[in-house]
């Protein structure tokens, strides 16, 4: 039965609220911190690689210089695949080393600036889709930062005090463990706040110091602010590191807690009756999330979702109309005629809803002006 309202975030949401997309993690990480902070033995690492495989002698050293960040995971994860070195002066041990240097850089750059301006516009979203304890909040998310946890948080604290949203895995994180389950947060790519011990699997919930509100729930494995490399796991004193689906050519869902958030989302999704899409583009080769979107929006469980209970929310400010826009074009094939495709962003969306006090698909955005 779809009984559920489902909201999908993509990177496009969290650009709308001040975080970084894909393109840009690599160059805020290598440009912008200050050489004091723990982790720069990692940056400094990544970067003696980069200026060594990718830049000529006397070429310039700029951020944009540099490889995307797929295109860099992928090489990385092709030669540990193979162990194969890169070079005399990477060997796959090496290269291993890189390899988890690149998730420093990540957690250095998606770690929170101003976090009460940064989940302003989740929260706001989330109070006017689940103003009350039923139905319960289910969101998808494909992004790894903690922008979108923080404002589950603080939905839990609205509507029932002293719960924590259901990830859909199993931390053995103490603290974490000890809560209520209200709501689910799904975050299918993981999240540079799980730590995960890949000799026993056992996954640990953390935080970051930037904001104390959900720390009574998690380790605070990222003491001094900033992203603790030597964490280990309480059972078998293996290193943990964070569940990562990087956007890398060669992404494994392997991982069993992954698996079972891949279950999750799907059985969600065949019971969405409203499905909101923000922030994500649904690029063709992201063939793992179009399935999961087929299967479980598409297929007649028992019927398919309505395109017109479909809403995409894109920025664009062309204000293209659906089969003019490549992102709308790529929905429109997936889902069919009829989706409620908007292009005034995140927040002017999200603004529209809040003046309208409805999440109903179909209100016209406003007018555009050219300048």
């Amino acid at each position: 039965m779809r009984d559920i309202t489902v909201i999908v975030f993509g990177a496009g949401a969290t650009k709308d609220c001040n975080g970084p997309l894909t393109n840009e993690i690599l160059p805020q990480a290598l440009g912008s911190l200050p050489t004091s902070l723990p982790q720069q033995e990692a940056v400094n690492l990544l970067r003696k690689f980069l200026d060594d495989q990718f830049l000529q002698p006397g070429q310039s050293q700029r951020p944009q210089d540099y490889p995307a960040l797929p295109l860099l995971l992928s090489l990385l994860d092709t030669a540990l695949d193979l162990k194969q070195p890169l070079g005399p002066l990477w060997p796959p041990e090496k290269l291993s080393e890189v390899r988890q240097a690149v998730e420093v850089a990540i957690f250095a750059a998606v770690d929170f600036q101003s976090p009460q301006t940064e989940t302003s516009s989740y929260s706001s979203l989330l109070d006017l889709a689940f103003p009350a304890t039923q139905p319960e909040p289910t969101v998808i998310s494909l992004n790894y930062d903690m922008i979108l946890d923080l404002a589950m948080f603080d939905l839990c604290d609205k509507r029932k005090p002293e719960s924590v949203p259901d990830y859909g895995c199993d931390f053995r994180t103490k603290q974490y463990r000890s809560k209520e389950r209200w709501g689910k947060l799904l975050k299918i790519h993981g999240s540079v706040n799980w730590m995960y011990c890949y000799q026993c699997h056992q996954l640990e919930l953390a935080w970051s110091r930037k904001r104390a509100l959900p720390r009574r729930c998690g380790q605070l494995f990222f003491s001094d602010e900033q992203y603790n490399r030597r964490a280990y796991c309480p059972e078998c004193r293996t290193r943990l590191r964070p569940i990562l689906i990087t956007p890398t050519h060669r992404k494994d869902y392997r991982n069993p807690h992954l698996a079972r958030i891949w279950y999750e989302a799907e059985r969600a999704l065949q019971r969405a009756k409203r499905v909101i899409f923000v922030g994500y583009s649904l690029p063709d080769d992201d063939v793992g999330v179009i399935y999961l979107l087929k299967r479980g929006l598409g297929m007649p469980n028992p019927t398919p979702l309505a395109p017109d209970q479909i809403t995409i929310v894109e920025k664009d400010d062309r204000h293209r109309p659906v089969h003019d826009h490549p992102v709308g074009q790529r929905y429109r094939t997936l889902f069919g005629e009829g989706i409620d495709f908007r292009t005034e962003g995140f927040s002017g969306w999200l603004q529209s809803c809040i003046q309208s006090n409805s999440l109903s698909p179909g209100v016209s955005p406003p007018p555009h002006t050219s300048p």
